[in-house]
């Protein structure tokens, strides 16, 4: 036997790994949305905008989700957790930035 106890429940960092990836597909997404409307005329900048917003609020979620599960001690995942948030409301930040661009820009445009 070992002198070190074994915890009773070790830290399960799963839904934190979650959010940190679901946060970086968001902003994967989003930069591939971007790239895609720019140089191919048959795809529109704002797409796949939705897919980006799905991504962030399942990150935000996820990562919210993690959070209240290490609570205030230092367990694993938590910085993962935070990261996916702050990603996820990046993408959201982000694509309701380009949207707005993107309208105010092609209004004029239209009616001319």
């Amino acid at each position: 036997m070992s002198d070190h106890p074994v915890p009773n429940n070790p830290p399960k960092p799963g839904v934190a790994v979650a959010a940190l990836y679901l946060g970086i597909g968001s902003l994967v997404v989003l930069v591939a949305s971007v790239l895609l409307g720019w140089f191919v005329e048959s795809i529109g900048i704002v797409t796949f905008m939705g897919a980006v917003y799905l991504l962030a609020l399942f990150a935000i979620v996820c990562g919210i989700i993690a959070l209240k599960g290490t609570g205030a001690e230092k367990q694993a995942g938590k910085k993962a957790a935070i990261t996916g948030i702050v990603m996820g409301a990046a993408a959201v930040i982000l694509a309701l930035g380009i949207q707005v661009a993107v309208f105010i820009l092609f209004i004029p445009w239209l009616g001319a």
